[in-house]
């Protein structure tokens, strides 16, 4: 199976940069080359400095950071008219910025990613919250944090709001303390990646999903999921020199996992089996 070595090569740059030097519009739109390898990186990321540089001239000095909020949420949600993609939630294109800037249609990370570059080019203090399932923008505030929700436009969560949704999505399990915490630009791509493989499986994309995992390994190597999920491939491949590495890291990473004994098992059938290809 194999992908774009250029491509590739880019994310494997990507990935060797420090999280304050990747900028999570590049990035989205690196990954979006994937489908779309003649994309006009520059001409996307100058709608997002004219948005910004609208959405600037709006804010007075003076503005609290609830106005602030709200001219922001105005701009993208009504003058733009940025929505959630309620009616087909996991069409791929919601996961390519390039398509979501041109039909104003996303998902919550993807609506979250134009929403926090919109938001810094113009002055405002937002970053990415890797709320589980749902992904959401958090605005600090000299009186705190404030929770805003893109893909319900721009809707003012309070944190107690935000447990109550977990609850929702969750039931009984209890959030971790690190349910709200600040995500850094390369789990946000770690995160936008996650959503492509999961729309590729569903469509038996096996190629396209197969090179997200391997993207999503470059940049974040303690991917004990995607280690796993290679490794099955790589063993249905017959490489089961590769599948036996990665399972191997998979338990090294992840010593209580639960299938520790069906993976022990799998790495021993495999080490009686050499390599059929590679």
């Amino acid at each position: 199976m194999g992908h774009d070595p250029d491509l590739t090569a880019q994310v494997t740059e990507l990935a060797s940069l420090p999280d304050h030097e990747v900028e999570p519009a590049k990035s989205a739109l690196l990954i979006a080359r994937s489908e779309y390898p003649n994309l006009d990186e520059a001409l996307y990321l100058r709608r997002l400095d004219e948005m910004a540089a609208r959405l600037k001239s709006r804010i007075p000095d003076t503005a609290t950071a609830i106005e602030r909020i709200e001219q922001a949420n105005r701009l993208l949600f009504v003058d733009e008219g940025f929505r959630g993609n309620r009616v087909n939630y996991y069409d791929p294109r919601n996961s390519f910025l390039n398509d979501v800037l041109d039909r104003k249609l996303g998902i919550p990370i993807t609506l979250s990613i134009v929403y926090i570059e919109v938001g810094r080019r113009a002055g405002l203090p937002v970053y990415g919250i890797g709320f589980p399932g749902h992904f959401l923008i958090g605005f600090l505030a000299e009186s705190g944090r404030i929770f805003v929700d893109p893909f319900n436009n721009g809707r003012i969560l309070t944190e107690k709001q935000c447990r109550d949704l977990f609850v929702a999505q969750f039931g009984d399990l209890r959030p971790s303390s690190a349910f709200l915490d600040p995500v850094w630009p390369k789990q946000m791509l770690v995160r936008l990646m996650r959503n492509l493989k999961a729309v590729y499986w569903r469509t038996a994309e096996e190629l396209k999903a197969f090179r997200m995992i391997q993207w999503i390994l470059i940049v974040d190597p303690h991917a004990v999921s995607e280690l796993r999920e290679r490794a099955l491939i790589y063993d249905a491949m017959g490489n089961s020199d590769s599948a036996v590495k990665d399972l191997e890291r998979y338990l090294e990473l992840s010593p209580e996992a639960e299938d520790r004994e069906d993976i022990l098992l799998m790495i021993e059938r495999l080490e009686q089996n050499p390599t059929r290809v590679h």
